[in-house]
């Protein structure tokens, strides 16, 4: 891979003068050389000499290094993002989904790529917590943002949909052998050396988990890969490395679980956690949000505003489509326990991190699996059959 900006690939860059409100903090010596020597490279011009411009680690992300970078000279600010472990990753892929979200205006624009990262416009907004979240406003807008994503269609070359599915167990089944492979995971979970009940489980979703409403889904909708813009009211997602096609269920069973803070606030007591789990009343205003939007935008390309999400709100949605995808979601949370625990233990087995604890945030999350794995398969049981 070359190093490239957009205007090489004759497509039109498009800066935005905004700001990013998260969290950052002055970055190294060698990070600063290090990030201005990509800047260097792709853009001739010299806002983006070293002595005009100033380079800030960006604080949250967990796979990726990223650095807020603002020009002296013309006050334009850029996100860099540098790759993390490149295991689960096609990275090329990457690149061009990112390339179609941010022409389809689903994501930050695409200003250049390197053979480690790439280089980001700058989105308005301020990343969520867990406790905004659960901002009725806020859950709401964010509801209809994820059905406007749902309707987003990836090129054939880009994301075959054909292999959909397959795509989303093979990614499993590999996260469970590189953990095998890496002798990463717990000695409670294993027996005589193999990971039979995780394997077990794996077995069970697959096998019980409805594999229909195949949509594109952004597959890591936790709070600090969603930013909100108050004035504007305004949400955007960002961070796609794991988008693909899924049971739509999936992303919303997920994004559930995030309610719950688990990455903000490792350490907590799984119960204290699951406190915050939407609660029925939460859910089922979500869940009609989110279908009253999608069947708006499936009729519409309007732009996710005020009115918009206001006209989809007062849209009629069936008791029984609710319920239902309510059951999916909170069985496909469970799916969502399963990978992200699996996925904490191989992180963890990389040099240690001095501000999160993946081991015990992946036994948590498998507490949380097992502590509704009945209720919760059994309630989608009901409803499907």
């Amino acid at each position: 891979m070359v190093l490239q900006t957009l205007e090489d690939a004759g497509g039109e860059v498009k800066r935005r003068d905004v700001e990013l409100a998260t969290q950052a903090a002055r970055a190294t010596e060698a990070e600063e050389r290090e990030v201005l020597l990509v800047l260097g490279q792709l853009f001739s011009d010299n806002a983006w000499a070293p002595s005009c411009c100033t380079v800030e680690r960006v604080q949250g992300g967990v796979t990726n290094r990223m650095y807020r970078c603002t020009s002296t000279v013309t006050g334009t600010a850029v996100l860099v993002r540098i790759f993390g472990s490149g295991d689960f990753f096609n990275r090329r892929r990457e690149n061009s989904l990112y390339a179609e979200l941010a022409a389809a205006g689903l994501g930050p624009p695409l200003l250049g790529i390197f053979p480690r990262g790439r280089v980001e416009g700058v989105l308005t907004g301020k990343p969520l917590d867990y406790r905004t979240l659960h901002d009725k406003q806020v859950y709401s807008q964010v509801a209809s943002a994820l059905a406007r994503l749902h309707c987003f269609r990836p090129s054939e070359q880009t994301l075959p949909r054909a292999q959909a599915i397959a795509l989303q167990w093979e990614f499993c089944e590999r996260l469970l052998r590189k953990a095998v492979e890496r002798h990463c995971l717990p000695v409670e979970e294993l027996c005589n050396g193999k990971p039979t009940r995780l394997q077990n489980e794996f077995k069970e979703l697959r096998h019980r988990l409805p594999a229909d409403d195949i949509v594109f889904c952004h597959n890591d909708l936790l709070g600090a890969n969603i930013l909100y813009d108050p004035t504007e009211q305004m949400i955007r997602f960002v961070d796609f490395e794991y988008a693909g096609y899924a049971p739509r269920a999936y992303d919303l069973g997920n994004h559930f679980n995030e309610w719950m803070g688990l990455t903000e606030n490792c350490g907590l007591k799984p119960l204290d956690s699951f406190a915050r789990y939407p609660t029925e009343a939460e859910q089922h205003r979500f869940a009609e949000a989110y279908l009253a939007s999608l069947s708006a935008f499936s009729q519409s390309d309007d732009a996710i505003d005020t009115a918009t999400s206001s006209r989809c709100r007062s849209a009629s949605v069936s008791t029984l489509e609710r319920d239902r995808l309510v059951a999916e979601a909170n069985a496909f949370s469970l799916l969502s326990h399963w990978i992200w625990s699996v996925w904490a233990f191989i992180m963890a087995a990389d040099p240690p991190s001095e501000t999160f604890d993946y081991v015990h945030f992946g036994r948590e999350r498998l507490l949380l699996m097992r502590m509704h794995w009945s209720e919760r398969l059994g309630a989608v049981d009901h409803l499907l059959h």
